[in-house]
């Protein structure tokens, strides 16, 4: 589930990522100003979620 969402940091915020009963890959995390930023920097993707054989 692709989602956008918008948060206001610091310049030396880290980010940490906490799940109670998930496991997860991040590939990226883009940071890009909110007056910047348009619906063109998503590219809808298909993404294979079947469990590992």
């Amino acid at each position: 589930m692709n989602r956008v969402a918008v948060f206001t940091l610091p310049t030396d915020a880290e980010v940490q990522l906490i799940a109670d009963r998930a496991s997860f890959f991040l590939h990226k995390v883009y940071l890009v100003p909110r007056e910047k930023f348009t619906m063109e920097y998503l590219v809808p993707k298909i993404h294979c979620i079947s469990p590992d054989r």
